[in-house]
């Protein structure tokens, strides 16, 4: 099957690992923690690949890695309109009317069912995407259906995000008071109106920009979950990618300090920065519950106690690694806290340093 037969589906091989972009790594579509930098930086899109390049250091990051369209050879429209056929009819579309629908061989349509069905058996963050995918109308629209009615404008949602994801970065390198509205809007490629269509204050762009932080941490984490099943293991990989070295969270939490700031004149702000918070704590919290569960850890209190604790020192530490206190690099900071969490928790400090024992 040709490309341009599959293109009729709904819309192109480029759209399609768009839409998988944004799904995986960023909903603006153009920004991204890079796996080597270890922090939040543009990216784009790398012609002739199924890749997107980190505008920093030129990192490629491969969407369709672990999804159930690595290493093949069909088209992604194609695939995108196999996972909707398969799983709005509840799986029991026929392998015949896939190789109709597909323009793909008999065998071929048979092998794609069974792909899609097992995937989605599995559970997971694979099924979880396939399951947006079949009821995603975006991920289906063709150009004509989604072009905006105004030359250059965008879809709203994908507008706000790209505003949130330009102020992430533009107050974490200016400050709450340096940064304008007319900064975070060059390097969103939006006008200052738009951003004050969106947001009532400079202080709600700072929290949208918090909020856009947290989101990308979240992916992050959950991924870790998905990773291994090794309760020590999982607790490694997350203190990896909590504690601020250079890189990982260090716009986070430069953000942070700028909210607190900012809440003492916008009070109101408050209930939005527990929620975040909220979230944070509980993930930490069912990582060490499930750990304790299965036996790999043994602390000396509770574990609401424990994660209050890890929460507490992570944080306070971090602040004074990103403001620059002496001794508190990146590096002191992370071993610290391996150190502090494994004696909480009945482990080695080398098994969350990686060190060989």
């Amino acid at each position: 099957m040709t490309l341009s037969t599959a293109e009729t589906m709904g819309r192109s091989e480029d759209d399609c690992l768009r839409w998988l972009w944004r799904e995986l790594y960023d909903a603006d579509g153009v920004s991204a923690v890079c796996p080597k930098c270890r922090t939040v930086r543009k990216f784009h899109r790398v012609s002739g690949r199924r890749a997107f390049s980190c505008g920093h250091c030129a990192s490629q990051v491969y969407p369709t890695v672990g999804t159930i369209f690595e290493r093949s050879n069909l088209p992604l429209p194609t695939w995108f309109q196999a996972v909707r056929l398969i799983l709005t009819s509840g799986g029991q579309v026929s392998g015949r009317r896939l190789e109709a629908e597909l323009g793909v061989s008999y065998a071929s349509a048979l092998r794609i069912r069974k792909k899609v069905l097992t995937t989605m058996l599995s559970g997971g963050r694979a099924a979880t995407l396939l399951n947006r995918l079949a009821h995603d109308t975006e991920a289906f629209a063709t150009e004509s259906d989604s072009a905006p009615t105004r030359v250059g404008a965008q879809p709203a949602s994908r507008t706000r995000e790209s505003i949130r994801a330009a102020a992430c970065r533009t107050f974490a390198e200016r400050g709450l008071f340096s940064a304008r509205v007319a900064d975070i809007a060059e390097e969103a490629g939006v006008s200052s109106a738009i951003i004050h269509y969106y947001f009532k204050s400079k202080e709600q762009v700072l929290l949208a920009a918090l909020q856009w932080a947290g989101e990308q941490q979240d992916k992050r984490v959950t991924q870790i979950a998905e990773q291994t099943s090794d309760h020590v293991e999982r607790l490694r990989r997350y203190l990896d990618v909590t504690v601020p070295r250079e890189g990982i969270l260090r716009d986070e939490y430069l953000l942070w300090l700028e909210v607190w700031v900012a809440l003492r004149r916008r009070p109101e702000l408050i209930d939005e920065c527990v929620s975040m918070s909220d979230q944070s704590y509980a993930f930490l919290n069912g990582l060490i519950e499930d750990g304790v569960r299965a036996g790999a850890f043994t602390p000396a209190v509770s574990c609401q106690e424990i994660t209050q604790r890890i929460v507490a020192i992570r944080d306070g530490l971090g602040y004074r690694s990103v403001i620059g206190y002496r001794g508190m690099d990146g590096a002191s900071v992370h071993r610290i806290m391996c150190e502090f969490v494994a004696e909480a928790l009945g482990l080695p400090a080398s098994a969350l340093l990686g060190e060989v024992t």
